[in-house]
């Protein structure tokens, strides 16, 4: 990965080198190695904005991501394959900053910044003290003002918690963390969520767990993924991942990690529909 920032000093631009390896068996661009570009370009941002700060005596606090979505092309299928694509840039801003969160925005294309995006994402972090492990006030070292352009409140695109409880008629697996699904910090990364969640409905949909999705999940057209991350896994911890289709709206999966009855993470992921026959079209 090779990272710049824009003119103006406000954006990042960060590269990426697609290789073959990178695909998966249906030749596409898995959602969790999106999210986890996504992921990393604005954690850049934030390094790289954060040096040319004076050093800090004491670190105060960190940040935290609580939620992230992407919304995707139709043409994202075609456009990311291994014979099509060997680079994709990924861009990050600041959105938006609130007493104790801030926002992130941006996009992803190929090659060239000029040319229509493939997807498009937001997301929200929250500052928490080290010392408490609570929500806490942006400290000025971590976003000061210029960094930002225009500072608001705003940020009415975050991902809510869903406001009902997992169907009894849930399709559910299990699964235990291992090491290499873990970050620097010893949690269970971000991206790796998805990662279970995706597995999870393949193995769903080729065991008649849905009334839609049935067969290869990798023959469904992925629109748009909404994440909440609700808690913290490590290495050994067994979680219980559960899924089910929304009732009104049948190219929608939602997901639920549990560890125990504590909520971990949650998802809602949209696939592109067929308005003629309502049928659903590839996806992953």
């Amino acid at each position: 990965m090779k990272t710049r920032l824009s003119e103006d000093g406000t954006k990042l631009i960060a590269t990426y080198e697609l290789h073959p390896f990178d695909f998966d068996r249906s030749g596409k661009l898995p959602l969790w190695k999106v999210m986890q570009m996504v992921t990393v370009s604005y954690e850049r941002l934030i390094l790289t904005l954060a040096s040319r700060l004076p050093p800090i005596k004491e670190r105060e606090a960190y940040g935290v991501t609580r939620c992230a979505a992407i919304d995707f092309s139709p043409k994202f299928d075609a456009s990311v394959s291994p014979d099509t694509c060997t680079e994709l840039l990924v861009t990050a801003k600041h959105s938006y900053i609130g007493k104790t969160s801030w926002g992130f925005a941006g996009e992803g294309y190929i090659k060239d910044p000029s040319t229509p995006p493939v997807f498009k994402w937001y997301s929200q972090a929250v500052s928490v003290s080290v010392k408490t492990g609570l929500p806490t006030p942006l400290p000025d070292w971590i976003l000061p003002k210029h960094m930002i352009g225009a500072r608001s409140s705003s940020h009415s695109r975050m991902v809510q918690p869903f406001t009902k409880p997992v169907p009894s008629t849930a399709f559910k697996t299990t699964l235990v963390a291992v090491r290499s699904d873990t970050d620097r910090l010893l949690h269970v990364h971000n991206a790796q969520y998805l990662r279970y969640c995706l597995d999870h409905a393949a193995q769903g949909a080729t065991t008649s767990a849905y009334a839609t999705f049935k067969g290869d999940l990798g023959s469904y057209k992925l629109k748009k993924v909404a994440a909440l991350f609700q808690g913290q896994a490590r290495e050994g911890d067994s979680l219980d991942v559960f899924s089910w289709e929304e009732e009104m709206e049948t190219n929608i999966l939602k997901f639920q990690i549990k560890k125990g009855e504590e909520r971990i993470f949650q998802c809602t992921v949209e696939f592109y529909v067929d308005s003629g026959e309502q049928k659903l079209q590839s996806m992953l």
